[in-house]
């Protein structure tokens, strides 16, 4: 329906399966690649697989709860690629401390990790 041949897409997340399976797909669609994650060495299997198929991808790393990593890294992003044509805010996640654990109730959850929590996945 629409070509993303040569788009530059910036993927959150990266080390996740639900994000590495996106960027497999787009980068098979032709997408351009700057995937984010806490640690370059987590997606160095998606890179290489990628680069395998003849996709392109960079790796960087960004704490996307740090507006000062995720500015750091995109100015790397731009310095590599130019531009940003496509963002996927694919992070996510969760605390063991904002679980409820077998055994335990709502009341035992701590508010800190719930709010941590809240914030990587909603804000």
């Amino acid at each position: 329906m629409f070509d993303i041949d040569n788009k530059i897409a910036v993927i959150t997340g990266a080390s996740g399966a639900l994000a590495s399976s996106v960027a497999k797909s787009l980068a098979k669609s032709g997408t351009k690649l700057a995937l984010l994650t806490r640690k370059k060495t987590s997606v160095q299997s998606l890179l290489d697989e990628i680069k395998t198929v003849g996709g392109h991808a960079n790796a960087y790393e960004a704490d996307i709860l740090s507006e000062e990593s995720l500015e750091k890294a995109k100015n790397q992003i731009l310095s590599d690629f130019g531009r940003i044509d496509i963002l996927l805010n694919i992070a996510g996640g969760n605390l063991p401390g904002a679980t409820v654990a077998p055994g335990q109730t709502i009341f035992d959850i701590k508010i800190a990790d719930f709010n941590k929590v809240t914030e990587l996945n909603l804000n």
